[in-house]
């Protein structure tokens, strides 16, 4: 049977709620993943509960940024001009009706 090791990987730090925790990562050699948030709790994840993890933040990470380019849209649509630019002479800039 091959010896326990660990391997930590780069911590970070997630910010939620008004309040900030410190995330360990560790990676054993029983191929188990946990994910130490703070003092708060502790999760151990084998690879199939990884691949649902990862899924499940992959998904809400891209609604995240459908509904921003959404607004980003709303908001263009919202300060667009309604008409065309016109010049001095009252016509509309790039009209090809007057070429």
């Amino acid at each position: 049977m091959p010896k326990y090791t660990e391997t930590k990987l780069p911590s970070f730090t997630l910010e939620t709620e008004g309040r900030s925790l410190d995330v360990e990562s560790v990676v054993d050699s029983y191929d188990t993943l946990t994910l130490t948030f703070g003092m708060s709790f502790t999760l151990r994840l084998d690879y199939n509960n990884i691949e649902q993890l990862e899924e499940a933040l992959v998904t809400a990470r891209r609604l995240i940024q459908d509904q921003a380019i959404d607004r980003a849209g709303e908001s263009f649509t919202e300060n667009a001009p309604q008409s065309p630019p016109r010049g001095d002479d009252g016509e509309a800039f790039n009209d090809p009706g007057t070429w």
